[in-house]
């Protein structure tokens, strides 16, 4: 339940956050700055929703989770599976600075000129509702920019993930075919040469096959 409830503060944040920078497209206060610039905001919470919904869903497919238990095979894929590991841990740290970067120019730029226009009025002016508004969007902008801005940015540290699992994929099946006598681990059972060089293109087949299915999860 607390997976359901965090979906539903995500999505509903998210959803508010679109809305409010929407309806400011017509009361166009900060960070309002042109009808270009409030449109692209506007653009990015659909951008932001759609990789969002795409990944959750693409994490659970059935051939992504086949490709990586590939990788971790403890006889074909050992070595490279500790390589990736490294890697990940290197490019992870990388991506959690951009994403920290990115939540604070976040605030810094969207949330904090809304409270500021809020904070700037006078006493009788805050209860107007041009300022309330500010207000009310500055407190969204808080609340979803921390959450949401880390979120796009995992989006193309999985994209890079995705595509190293395939570059390490045709690396195991070269090495398979670099060592014929690796060929057993693939339960290649003829010893004839016919039969290793159909499965040896049977393999390397196979290694694009998943990576078109990839692809196509994303046309």
């Amino acid at each position: 339940w607390l997976q359901t409830l965090y979906l539903l503060m995500f999505v509903g944040t998210f959803c508010s956050c679109f809305l409010s920078c929407l309806f400011n497209l017509f009361v166009k206060t900060p960070p309002y700055l042109s009808l270009s610039s409030e449109l692209l905001t506007v653009y990015f919470h659909i951008i932001g929703l759609h990789t969002w919904i795409r990944w959750r869903l693409f994490i659970k497919d059935p051939c992504l989770l086949a490709l990586v238990r590939r990788i971790r095979d403890p006889i074909e894929g050992a070595s490279l599976w500790k390589v990736l590991r490294q890697r990940v841990h290197h490019v992870g740290k990388i991506f959690l600075v951009l994403q920290a970067v990115g939540v604070a120019w976040g605030i810094m730029v969207f949330s904090n000129p809304a409270l500021t226009h809020w904070r700037e009025a006078s006493t009788d002016e805050k209860g107007r509702a041009e300022y309330l508004f500010s207000l009310v969007h500055a407190i969204q902008m808080f609340a979803s920019i921390p959450s949401h801005v880390p979120t796009l940015i995992a989006s193309y540290g999985l994209f890079v993930f995705v595509n190293r699992l395939h570059v390490l994929d045709a690396r195991r099946v070269a090495r398979l075919l670099d060592l014929p006598k690796h060929l057993q681990h693939a339960r290649v059972v003829s010893k004839d040469q016919s039969g290793i060089a159909d499965t040896s293109a049977d393999l390397i087949d196979d290694v694009q096959n998943r990576l078109d299915k990839t692809c196509a999860r994303f046309d």
